[in-house]
């Protein structure tokens, strides 16, 4: 699973951080960039064995997002909690991801 976190966060970090100062992005920019991670995520990784890419990239969303201020942002980090949750459980269901599944 180790591997997996690595990609994971090398994948996610390109969606977070300037490639020339090396920097997080801030405010809108990085609201607006963590969105397009999920939803290229959503869109390109269906597969369950994607699933810790998927779940990194929405936990990473829900760092950014303004729930008490913004509906929308509610709606979604809610929406993103749930998907998380089902892609645990379709990730422990799975035979050879099961094999690597600790908990």
């Amino acid at each position: 699973m180790e591997n997996a976190e690595t990609g994971a966060a090398l994948f996610a970090k390109a969606f977070e951080y300037c490639p020339n100062c090396k920097q997080q992005y801030q405010n809108e920019v990085i609201y607006k960039l963590t969105k397009a991670a999920v939803d290229f995520t959503d869109r390109e990784y269906k597969d369950v064995t994607c699933g810790y890419l998927l779940c990194h990239t929405l936990s990473n969303r829900l760092t950014v997002i303004d729930p008490k201020n913004n509906a929308d942002d509610k709606a979604e980090g809610e929406e993103s909690c749930t998907k998380i949750l089902s892609i645990i459980e379709d990730m422990k269901c799975n035979e050879l991801l099961g094999l690597f599944w600790k908990e």
